[in-house]
This record gives C-alpha cells, sequence and structure tokens, in this order.
C-alpha cells in the first residue's frame, strides 16, 4: 500500500473540522508513512477496553480498573513511559457522586 493509500485511509476514520489534520500535514510529517498495525497489540488493547468498559457499565464500577485503564493506555498504547515517566504524575480520582431526585 502507497504511503498516500495508508494516510487516506487513516484520514477517512477521523472527523476533520480545520486545515490541521489533511494530507499535506501527514505527508511531511511521517513521510515514510505510519507504523505498521501490531495485531498482538491490538488484541490486549481490544480486551483491556472490554474488561474495563463491562466494569464500567455495572452498578459499582472498580476505580481501581479504572486507573488500571488509564495507566495502560498512557504506557502500552501511546507509549508514553518513554517521553515522559508516569512517576513524576499522580492519577487522581474523583469519586462518582449519585444525586438523587428530592422525593
Amino acid at each position: 500500500m502507497s504511503i498516500a493509500r495508508q494516510h487516506a485511509e487513516w484520514l477517512s476514520l477521523l472527523e476533520i473540522s480545520g486545515p490541521f489534520l489533511n494530507m499535506p500535514v501527514l505527508m511531511e510529517a511521517f513521510p515514510q508513512g505510519l507504523e505498521a498495525r501490531d495485531a498482538e497489540r491490538a488484541g490486549e488493547l481490544r480486551a483491556a477496553y472490554e474488561e474495563w468498559a463491562d466494569n464500567q457499565g455495572g452498578l459499582q464500577p472498580d476505580p481501581s480498573i479504572h486507573t488500571a485503564r488509564v495507566r495502560y493506555v498512557l504506557e502500552n498504547a501511546l507509549d508514553l513511559v518513554r517521553c515522559c515517566p508516569l512517576r513524576r504524575f499522580r492519577l487522581r480520582l474523583v469519586p462518582q457522586r449519585s444525586t438523587g431526585l428530592p422525593r
């Protein structure tokens, strides 16, 4: 697949508004093309998402699963550990509060 076709396919997956993400920008930023999709990594990311989604859809979502999901995406999917170690950041979750309707 040509690099231009790869960029066009990727752009077709996005809702684009504005001049900042278009074919000329991608060709300049990624002249060698995008990284190949890693099927194993994609499967792991999908499984982690499904675990998180199942938990969040329940009556009492577990905040530790949410925190683990955020950490997994930052460390594994986005590879942010290399550029900015997460040790410097603390993930803080705001507990969900339920507000009932007055009777």
